[in-house]
């Protein structure tokens, strides 16, 4: 028993250094979207951002159709060679001209659909993106499975800076949403390039190694062309009945709205699937590790996501501009959206550490057939905000769905799923209660400089609140085992060091 808990206590800390790193590097990447989005908002029209919408949504179903996720399989293996990487690299290269070829056939019949013929160079040229996506180094793999997140940082953050540079020059320059799309591309490109640089590798063209990935890739494939249908098909639905204008509000507040998810959820799943993988032949370890990952996510992502959502209305005017502000409650009621999530972010690793990604499927496909009719319905009567209240009702649809599935897999209650987080939800609504009092007049400032300094304030004044909070909570219910104990441990060996 003492060395089983020996052993545990290096994947713990290392999951949660990785994650530590991700969550660090992620908000210096996504500070570097946000200034990239602010100063195309102040450049461009939403008009311009509604076009590339329609042909970005095209380009995601594409590319989940087309997916085929050789690194997350390659991960998988225990002990890769050389024709392992080879035959990466191969359907990677296969991948990346069959995409480009059913690209370029669509652009055509996606601009008569939409009656623009924008469309039909840009959803080209877009196209390139996801190509280029594929061809990078697989050898970089080799510090995924070590948890060693730093070159994958490093290379992210460069094609950032790419991006960032070439876009606000593009459409200084022009004023054309093709600024948009070549800062799409260069972000893959820059990333694709520099990995061969760092991790040099020989490719040699073979697919002898395809049976060992061929399973995996398929459910995951299959999933992934769901989930992309879930998640553009409101933005397609858009396309076709409302203005381009209308359209790019949209799609910037659910870009704006996600940011939280990109910039921490994402972060502390990534290593799940390593972390998992290392204990899955132990049901207990696993159930204790996916309840400590779901409690972590709540406790970091539920305070972010209320407080986004509270100062929607400053941020927006404050980044983009007063041409932005009719978005404001648009992102607000969006990021309140993304909660139910929350609770069970930690499903998708979990299934897929225990080779059960088929399971994924029944979700993905509920979630497609329960939103689509009413979708278009509530699109239909009420257009855009139809659209928006839909993301509510969808995402506490498909959370009861996957506590279902986590029931089933782990034991753990739907009922469990929820009252386990209750310091994190009680916090949350004391930190709400302290902050409301200040929005009315952050909405009201005229000066955007003490704007900017009141928004601040506001910021530090929540996080105290609820830090002070979920802390006295902790204490209160005995200090027991969970995210607050591993935020105090962390911040103890970081004040050791």
């Amino acid at each position: 028993m003492g060395s089983e808990s020996h052993s545990e206590a290096p994947v713990g800390a290392r999951a949660a250094a990785s994650a530590g790193l991700l969550v660090a590097s992620r908000l210096i990447t996504r500070c570097i979207d946000l200034i990239t989005l602010s100063l195309l908002g102040r450049l461009l029209t939403p008009a311009d951002f509604g076009i590339v919408a329609i042909a970005m949504s095209v380009i995601f179903i594409v590319e989940a159709v087309m997916e085929i996720p050789i690194g997350v399989a390659l991960i998988r293996v225990r002990n890769p060679t050389k024709r392992h990487y080879d035959t990466a690299f191969t359907v990677g290269l296969l991948r990346s001209c069959a995409l480009m070829v059913v690209v370029t056939a669509l652009s055509w019949p996606i601009a008569e659909l939409y009656r623009d013929e924008r469309l039909i160079w840009l959803i080209a040229v877009l196209g390139t993106a996801p190509a280029v996506r594929s061809l990078g180094s697989p050898r970089i793999t080799e510090f995924t499975r070590r948890m060693d997140y730093r070159p994958i940082v490093a290379l992210e953050a460069m094609g950032k800076l790419t991006s960032l540079v070439v876009s606000v020059v593009v459409a200084w320059c022009t004023g054309s949403y093709w600024a948009i799309a070549v800062g799409t591309i260069a972000t893959p490109l820059t990333i694709a390039v520099a990995s061969h640089i760092a991790f040099r590798y020989r490719p040699r063209l073979s697919l002898a190694e395809w049976g060992e990935f061929s399973a995996f890739v398929r459910w995951s494939t299959i999933n992934q062309l769901v989930g992309a249908m879930n998640w553009q098909i409101d933005q397609l639905m858009l396309g076709r009945m409302v203005s381009r204008q209308d359209l790019g509000r949209f799609s910037m507040a659910s870009n704006l709205a996600s940011l939280p998810t990109q910039v921490i959820i994402v972060q502390l799943l990534n290593p799940l699937t390593v972390a998992f993988s290392l204990i899955r032949d132990n049901p207990t370890r696993l159930k204790d590790a996916y309840r400590a990952s779901a409690a972590m996510i709540v406790c970091v992502g539920l305070p972010v996501l209320i407080g986004l959502s509270l100062v929607a209305d400053p941020l927006i005017r404050l980044v983009l501009g007063e041409k932005w502000t009719v978005i404001s409650p648009i992102v607000a009621f969006m990021a309140l959206s993304i909660i139910p999530s929350l609770f069970v972010s930690p499903l998708s690793p979990l299934l897929m550490s225990l080779n059960r990604t088929q399971a994924l499927f029944p979700i993905a496909l509920s979630e497609l057939l329960f939103k689509m009719p009413i979708l278009l319905v509530a699109i239909w009567l009420f257009g855009m905000e139809g659209a928006v209240g839909m993301r509510m009702l969808t995402a506490v649809f498909v959370a009861a769905v996957s506590m279902r599935a986590a029931q089933q897999t782990i034991g753990w209650t739907a009922w469990k799923q929820v009252a386990e987080h209750w310091r994190s939800i009680v916090a949350s609504a004391v930190m709400a209660a302290a902050v409301y009092p200040f929005t009315g007049d952050l909405e009201h400032e005229p000066q955007i400089v003490l704007m900017a300094a009141k928004l601040l304030g506001a910021v530090l004044l929540a996080a105290a609140v609820y830090a002070v909070a979920i802390l006295a909570l902790w204490f209160v219910a005995g200090r027991p085992t969970g995210a607050e104990a591993k935020i105090v441990n962390l911040l103890r060996s970081f004040i050791r060091r």
